[in-house]
């Protein structure tokens, strides 16, 4: 990948540090989190922003095809102003409920990506270890250019496997499910997104115990251990306008 997520993510955890924040939360299973970006601004009581460059991500409407029809509900944009950098990059970290190793928890996502950039603009999220940032996944989506995917043990890439999927169409969905007993993520994909019913299928499987799945690497984590979440978007050396690049219908809840 061409993004350094490296360094924003560690970056970003001594940001958090330096601002006092309490300590995360676990996710509440009776209390899932649903977020669908529909107030005038993100909400920073459920999401810390960290911009790195020219990068925002904001809440704005979409309109729907031709100025005639009606614009559909805010969803997350990414946003590059035109004095773009080489690399700007900009995340929002979920305050309000991190996932447990020892939960059964899913999370699920819409992207859009119609920005015709290639690889050069994306957006997508990360799972970390709570407990060392250095360890993390990430998922790129890319719109029509497809969707890349990589893991990190101690801020290298050491996982063994992959996990992609390609798409001919500038929108997406991506369901994560982990369970507790196997201790595996199961991702998933849908070309339809929530409103149009989510029609999923299997990308793969990721191990943080450095055993079974198609992608694995040791996290070494706790038996109390906690999994952070972050929404992101990048772009190199280009500008993204509102609508181009967006996120929607995130959500994260705790399973049976």
């Amino acid at each position: 990948m061409k993004t350094n997520l490296v360094y924003p993510i560690l970056t970003l955890a001594a940001a958090l540090t330096g601002n006092c924040l309490a300590a995360p939360p676990a996710l509440d299973p009776k209390n899932p989190i649903l977020e669908e970006f529909s107030s005038p601004d993100l909400n920073v009581s459920r999401f810390y922003q960290y911009n790195v460059g020219n990068a925002k991500l904001v809440n704005a409407l979409v309109q729907v095809g031709t100025k005639a029809k009606p614009k559909e509900e805010p969803k997350l944009n990414l946003t590059v102003l035109p004095d773009f950098t080489n690399d700007d990059f900009v995340s929002a970290e979920l305050l309000t409920g991190y996932p447990g190793y020892f939960q059964n928890w899913e999370m699920t996502i819409d992207l859009t990506n119609s920005s015709g950039a290639g690889k050069d603009v994306g957006c997508g999220f990360m799972i970390f270890n709570e407990a060392d940032r250095r360890d993390f996944l990430f998922v790129e989506f890319y719109g029509i250019a497809g969707v890349k995917a990589g893991v990190l043990v101690n801020g290298k890439d050491a996982a063994v496997g992959k996990l992609s999927a390609k798409y001919i169409f500038p929108k997406g969905s991506i369901r994560v499910r982990f369970n507790a007993v196997s201790k595996l993520m199961t991702f998933s994909a849908s070309i339809k997104d929530k409103s149009e019913g989510y029609k999923w299928y299997k990308i793969g499987t990721f191990s943080p115990t450095g055993q079974g799945g198609v992608v694995r690497a040791n996290w070494k984590m706790k038996p109390t251990g906690q999994f952070g979440i972050q929404l992101f978007g990048f772009g190199h050396k280009k500008m993204v306008d509102l609508e181009k690049v967006t996120l929607d219908n995130f959500a994260v809840k705790a399973l049976r």
